[in-house]
């Protein structure tokens, strides 16, 4: 079990990852936005801080608390969230049934089944000319279940989705696994636009959801 946790407030962000550390505390990944560029941060156990000077001016800030999978049991930057392919970064939360057939289908050698994601939004983006119909096509390619955050580096454009997995937002622009305060859930099948400039999160398009059980 994982945790996923997004806030424009450094301080809140802070306050989402330790509510969040108790689903994973194998591992932890950060991606943070800045006007120059995202900031990746990838560590090993129950740490994470700011990278550099003038860190805490990010314009939005997003966290992975890493439980250790079955097939990968020593920290590895390279199996630890967020996965990148190209532009594409993802961190995920939950668990794909049929990662093994994606992967041999789109070539993933990793033994975490996150690593297929970021790949197949990069394909389905040749396909269809268009980064929202290339997450919704990736999405419902996908099952088992799964919440992520995906971030576009050409667009700059940061979104989440839910199927199965726990996803919580408010109407300050913050997101958790671990629902807090005056969180409400996200519904499933649906991508969400994280409009980090004004603090909102809102529904953009929708994508077949699959998942045969539930995780908490």
């Amino acid at each position: 079990m994982c945790g996923i946790f997004g806030s424009t407030d450094w301080e809140r962000f802070t306050t989402l990852y330790k509510l969040n550390k108790d689903r994973g505390s194998f591992a932890y990944g950060g991606m943070y936005l800045y006007e120059q560029g995202p900031r990746v941060q990838k560590a090993p156990g129950d740490s994470f801080q700011l990278i550099g000077p003038g860190c805490d001016s990010g314009q939005y800030y997003m966290g992975h608390t890493q439980a250790p999978t079955s097939a990968q049991r020593e920290f590895d930057p390279k199996t630890s969230h967020p996965f990148q392919f190209e532009h594409w970064r993802v961190a995920h939360n939950g668990v794909l049934s049929n990662s093994r057939v994606l992967a041999e289908e789109y070539e993933v050698d990793s033994p975490v089944d996150s690593a297929i994601i970021p790949k197949l939004l990069s394909i389905k983006e040749l396909d269809s000319k268009n980064e929202v119909n290339a997450i919704e096509q990736a999405c419902s390619e996908l099952e088992g279940t799964f919440a992520c955050w995906i971030y576009n580096e050409m667009s700059e454009q940061a979104y989440l989705v839910r199927c199965g997995s726990t996803l919580f937002a408010n109407n300050e622009g913050e997101f958790s696994s671990t629902e807090t305060g005056s969180m409400h859930s996200l519904k499933e099948g649906v991508i969400y636009c994280i409009d980090y400039a004004h603090n909102f999160i809102y529904p953009l398009s929708k994508f077949r959801c699959s998942s045969p059980f539930f995780i908490l």
